[in-house]
């Protein structure tokens, strides 16, 4: 009996334990251009569809807009939800997608989603299993969402609550912090939140396929726009669009000025970086939060809002 229970354990133990994710490589997004936008989003969520952005902003002291915005930087808003709210709370808004020519966009502690058609019309509002809304991506059929942890969901777009998940994971364990997302090619990339860090992540195993330290980028915005983390710890990284007819990304981040057209390549390791001009940061490390800070504003940690 002794030994039937020990061959259980192990079969048990083996069916439920996830074969380990190999070292990811290394990849950089090298700038071609800059697309400088007037005004300025709180952005948590970014897509290209028929030559244009689309971006969803939400913030507690900004209100909750999708955007359009043109290849030459004029934004026109089609939602603006104001002072509104939802489950008792201000809505605020979070990542999106386009799927089917509808607007699908997460809300963060609402508990809901909105869907709307292309030109920010409101179809429907459905309620969402996530505790916290993060970032929003599809993968033509089925939509993805993150929460912050270190898990993938997939949705039926028509029921958010009929949903799968996946653990994201790297060599050394499970990667926490999944933010605004994108998919591109079978594969989902993401920022890690409160850390300069673009992943490529494989859907079907959950492992890490690749990753960039993207800590130069915020040094190449034109002045005179300077250094958005500089005026704020909480201007982040955050926001990737693939145009795929052309091959290219576009990465920007909160409250940043500017939207970078980058071109993929494979890369070498780091070397430790840290935020350039900015006493008393800390180096980066992949994945670790708390990067970006004002030291006039405090000692410096992770970002104060999400």
């Amino acid at each position: 009996m002794i030994a039937l229970n020990a061959v259980f354990l192990i079969l048990v133990n083996g069916a439920s334990a996830a074969p380990a994710c190999p070292a990811p490589e290394y990849i950089d997004f090298q700038v071609e251009s800059v697309v400088a936008r007037n005004p300025v989003g709180f952005t948590q969520g970014l897509e290209i569809h028929d030559g244009a952005f689309y971006e969803s902003t939400g913030a507690y002291k900004d209100t909750t807009k999708i955007n359009r915005i043109s290849m030459d930087g004029k934004v026109e808003t089609l939602v603006d939800h104001g002072e509104k709210k939802e489950a008792g709370q201000q809505i605020f808004g979070e990542g999106m997608t386009i799927l089917n020519g509808k607007i699908y966009q997460l809300t963060y502690k609402n508990k809901v989603a909105y869907v709307y058609d292309m030109n920010g019309k409101l179809l429907k509002t459905m309620p969402s299993p996530l505790k916290e809304g993060w970032g929003l991506a599809n993968d033509g059929k089925r939509l993805i969402s993150s929460d912050g942890s270190h898990q993938l969901s997939f949705h039926d777009p028509e029921n958010l609550e009929k949903s799968t998940k996946v653990a994201v994971r790297d060599e050394n364990g499970p990667v926490t912090g999944l933010n605004e997302l994108e998919f591109v090619n079978g594969k989902v990339y993401a920022n890690i939140f409160g850390s300069n860090e673009i992943v490529r992540i494989n859907p079907e195993t959950g492992c890490v396929e690749a990753r960039a330290d993207m800590t130069n980028l915020v040094k190449q915005i034109p002045k005179p726009h300077g250094n958005p983390l500089a005026a704020d710890r909480n201007f982040v990284l955050n926001g990737i669009a693939f145009d795929k007819d052309n091959d290219k990304f576009y990465l920007t981040g909160k409250n940043w000025p500017v939207l970078f057209k980058t071109r993929m390549v494979k890369s070498s390791a780091p070397k430790p970086p840290s935020l350039p001009g900015l006493p008393g940061l800390q180096q980066l490390r992949p994945g670790s939060p708390g990067t970006g800070c004002n030291p006039s504003q405090g000692p410096c940690g992770a970002p104060t809002q999400k």
